[in-house]
């Protein structure tokens, strides 16, 4: 059997950028480096698509243990096909150079149903794009379809001892909506497979589709010549208009500053970083001057760990606050701790400043939220100009946060997801790099308001 060309991760880069595409293909060391998100979110769907097996149990599973064997797992799947097997795990199947791999195909009453399982909560336009092109595979594979599903986490699942597949996933027929999309999947695939014969990339400006469905993981190569402080990096600039003025020549705040907006924010935006103003209103001046920092690290687990809690219910895992002269700690074994703790410490303070507020349903009592307050404005540092997440602004108040064993928050609550299953030694070296990430959070807040003028 000839090798694939393309798959299902493949065909969506190739209909978010043919670009990307062709990079991915023939130029894979231009790509950036996997952001720790991207890490996660590999992992939440690994594990959640082997529960997912629960929901048809005592299947055979074709998935190759290498790229190499791809070819061996369409046979093997066409075998078992003829054997009648009721339920196949990765059942893989390729037409014209496309390989799929599906991840539940059944059997029943002489029928095929394919499942597709999701780690989302709700089922989105590219779900059904990469859902369309199994099906156009699988179908002209020689297999029909009764019925072709997708299964995603149920948002009003609360956990119970233990997890059981049927209340945690919700299974949602798709076949009369993919079938539409049938239509124009041949032609496409055709065309993206030609691609890989061009000796050059696709000429293509940068533009929404960097961004959208997925960030682009070439962003580096295809932005190296925007500005270091561009249009993008404006808050109150529409994504679609930053890129009109981008392609206008109109790349940086300065560029633009005489365009008419009815938009008070983003005018206020424009001066205050043309001019590199160091900015804070009065009341909230007040505020940082006198509050009490906490900063909160928090995760949302796809698999609720503790009873009662929701899919991708954040949950705080570890605190840090000034003391004195020094920053203290907590590290939460478990979502009550840290509730806990935050109303404890909210009762005792009850006018607090945190980076990002409290997570929903634990506390009452008002809190200043340093990025709430910088995305209106009503605080700016120059410094700070597009930074807009957690990590990034860490980053720049404490840089020394590179050092520390978890210097972003997704492989900190990777790391605590994990805590309670590993050895003592191992638990150890996890409260200890939460704690120093914590500490790096507080740290920075800090920092943000002994650079802000509120004396």
């Amino acid at each position: 059997m000839e090798r694939h060309k393309l798959s299902k991760s493949t065909y969506i880069r190739g209909l978010q950028c043919t670009k990307s595409l062709y990079l991915h293909k023939k130029r894979p060391f231009l790509r950036d480096k996997l952001p720790p998100e991207q890490r996660a979110r590999f992992t939440r769907g690994h594990s959640i698509g082997e529960l997912a097996h629960n929901l048809f149990p005592g299947g055979v599973n074709m998935a190759p243990k290498s790229p190499s064997q791809y070819p061996k797992a369409v046979v093997n799947t066409l075998d078992e096909i003829k054997k009648e097997t009721p339920v196949i795990y990765e059942a893989t199947f390729q037409h014209m150079k496309t390989l799929v791999m599906l991840d539940i195909l059944t059997r029943e009453n002489g029928k095929y149903y394919g499942y597709e399982v999701k780690s989302s909560l709700k089922i989105s336009d590219t779900y059904l794009k990469d859902t369309a092109l199994q099906y156009w595979v699988i179908t002209n594979s020689g297999i029909t379809l009764e019925d072709f599903f997708l299964i995603t986490v149920n948002p009003e699942y609360k956990r119970k001892e233990p997890i059981v597949a049927e209340d945690y996933f919700i299974k949602t027929s798709v076949l009369e909506k993919i079938l539409p999309m049938q239509e124009g999947i041949e032609e496409r695939v055709t065309k993206f497979i030609a691609l890989f014969d061009e000796p050059h990339s696709p000429r293509k400006k940068i533009g929404p589709q960097c961004n959208t469905p997925y960030p682009c993981d070439f962003r580096g190569l295809c932005w190296k010549t925007v500005p270091e402080i561009s249009v993008f990096d404006l808050m109150h600039l529409d994504d679609n208009m930053a890129f009109k003025y981008y392609h206008k020549e109109m790349e940086t705040p300065e560029s633009i500053k005489s365009q008419p907006t009815e938009n008070p924010l983003l005018q206020k935006e424009i001066d205050l970083v043309i001019n590199n103003t160091v900015y804070v209103e009065d009341l909230l001046s007040e505020k940082l001057r006198n509050h009490q920092v906490l900063f909160l690290a928090t995760a949302k687990p796809a698999f609720p760990l503790f009873e009662d809690a929701a899919p991708y219910e954040e949950t705080a895992i570890a605190a840090a606050f000034p003391k004195g002269e020094f920053i203290e700690s907590v590290v939460f074994y478990n979502k009550e701790e840290g509730n806990t703790f935050i109303r404890n410490f909210m009762a005792e303070h009850p006018e607090v400043i945190t980076m990002e507020g409290i997570p929903e349903g634990i506390s009452d009592t008002e809190n200043t939220n340093i990025l709430y307050e910088k995305r209106n404005l009503n605080l700016f540092l120059p410094e700070l100009t597009g930074k807009e997440r957690v990590d990034e602004i860490i980053a720049v108040m404490h840089p020394e946060i590179t050092d520390a064993p978890y210097s972003d928050r997704f492989t900190a609550a990777t790391a605590w997801q994990g805590l309670i299953s590993e050895s003592p030694e191992m638990q150890d070296d996890i409260i200890d790099g939460l704690a120093r990430y914590a500490e790096s959070g507080a740290t920075a807040m800090m920092e943000i308001i002994r650079r802000l003028p509120i004396d």
